[in-house]
């Protein structure tokens, strides 16, 4: 049975980080998009204004900071094809590889350990005004041409300057294209703007709550850890709050140990949700050694819905390349 635009935006409006845009068109939703898998997005009017840095935005599920649309925009594309139409599927990312340690070691004392390696190395990020970061993202796009139904993970990747009040410079770029770089100027203020995060786990726990709704479920706070490690250098201590915070989320299971996709070994802990409309797996990857986030992925686990993708399949994935502070706006 055909479903609506209506219908799929109705579904998706819970999730949809952009609800305060203005309404817009299933036309323009449309063109957005198109816009969007062909590199030649620019928002503008007061969609400009708010992707501008004014607003703190969180970047779940398929949002970017230089590239969004609402999640009801992707609706269109996923959703609004009749019985004639053919699916073609996407070929996604390979899934990494983990070794289970079977040592008996619990999730939470495997945290707490690398924790506390964590808190005893020297904070080597260095000073300065700003937060200089750099990391990969791929998220997972679709669309239809009324027959075809076909979806791809596209690359990206992020360079920031930012000041802690949420300030600087954004560029965006898209690795295997010509497409130029796109630079954005941040106004601030963005989230947790002007505040370090605590130290205290307890006191970390509700800090990463502000814009991510305990009731979205447990992976809502990897969803925050992957928030914040996109914001700011994290000194050794709230590398160490995070990773005990990290502990104590529900169902969080060890996943073991692996190689990221920088060829970095790392220890992986994942939780299942579902508040993405799908069974998903999310995986964070920790560094070993220094209890540095190196990483988080997304895995469909047992249904793809009306994504033309395999099961399981990763959705889309970060990789943290650079947490570094420095004087010089890049």
């Amino acid at each position: 049975m055909r479903r609506t635009f209506t219908q799929a935006r109705e579904g998706l409006a819970a999730l949809d980080p952009a609800q305060w845009l203005p309404e817009r068109s299933q036309a323009a939703r449309s063109a957005d998009l198109e816009a969007i898998l062909d590199g030649t997005y620019r928002p503008v009017g007061e969609m400009a204004e708010h992707f501008d840095g004014r607003r703190p935005l969180s970047r779940r599920a398929t949002l970017t900071l230089a590239g969004a649309v609402t999640v009801s925009a992707v609706a269109v594309a996923v959703f609004e094809f009749g019985s004639g139409t053919t699916a073609a599927q996407a070929a996604t990312p390979e899934a990494l590889t983990y070794k289970s340690e079977r040592d008996g070691v619990g999730v939470k004392a495997r945290l707490a350990a690398i924790a506390d390696r964590a808190a005893a190395q020297p904070d080597t990020a260095g000073r300065g005004s700003y937060d200089h970061l750099r990391y990969q993202e791929w998220v997972l796009a679709s669309r239809t041409d009324g027959r075809q139904v076909t979806s791809k993970v596209v690359p990206q990747q992020f360079e920031q300057w930012l000041t802690i009040d949420g300030s600087g410079k954004s560029v965006r770029t898209v690795p295997g294209t010509d497409q130029a770089p796109e630079v954005l100027n941040l106004s601030g203020p963005g989230m947790w703007a002007g505040e370090r995060p605590p130290t205290d786990p307890a006191a970390l726990a509700g800090w990463l709550s502000r814009g991510h709704p305990p009731q979205n479920g447990p992976e809502e706070t990897i969803v925050a850890i992957t928030d914040l490690v996109k914001l700011q250098v994290l000194s050794p201590a709230a590398r160490a709050a995070v990773l005990r915070v990290l502990g104590d989320v529900p169902g969080l299971v060890d996943q073991g140990t692996t190689t990221d996709r920088a060829g970095r070994p790392a220890v992986a802990f994942a939780v299942e949700g579902g508040h993405s409309g799908l069974p998903t797996r999310y995986t964070v990857l920790v560094d070993p050694a220094t209890g540095a986030i190196l990483g988080h992925e997304q895995t469909l686990t047992r249904s793809a819905g009306d994504l033309n993708v395999p099961v399981p399949s990763v959705i889309g994935y970060d990789l943290f390349l650079v947490a570094e502070r420095t004087d010089h706006l890049g």
